[in-house]
């Protein structure tokens, strides 16, 4: 449960960076963030290398689930490792 919380809030930041309005942003991240979650002890390079393992993987690609809005997820393959490891920064 915990990696799942720390995942939305990854998603969050992602979402962030590809338009979300901040508003909408910002009201789902209260939401997310009252979830109670231990810091993540792993390194960016862990996760960034567990990605490469993750069931959403589809031909060689790393999928997303990101949102346009409360109840609008949308799927993306083309995440930048930069922009992975400036939402992990979010985590801290």
């Amino acid at each position: 449960g915990e990696a799942v919380v720390l995942g939305m809030r990854a998603a969050l930041a992602l979402s962030r960076e590809r338009g979300l309005p901040p508003a909408l942003a910002d009201r789902i991240a209260v939401l997310v963030n009252a979830i109670p979650t231990p810091h993540p002890d792993a390194s960016h390079d862990a996760v960034i290398h567990a990605t490469a393992s993750d069931k959403k993987r589809k031909a060689g690609k790393v999928r997303f689930i990101l949102i346009h809005d409360i109840a609008e997820p949308y799927i993306v393959d083309d995440v930048t490792e930069a922009s992975v490891r400036s939402a992990l920064t979010t985590l801290a």
